[in-house]
């Protein structure tokens, strides 16, 4: 079970760092 929390923690974190490359991304383009 701590395999998967810990899988499931690894997937959320790559998540959310994509999500502000994506953010920074489309903030540096509108400007």
């Amino acid at each position: 079970m701590s395999g998967m929390c810990l899988g499931l923690d690894y997937f959320v974190r790559r998540l959310l760092a994509m999500a502000v490359v994506v953010w920074l991304t489309s903030l540096a383009c509108s400007t």
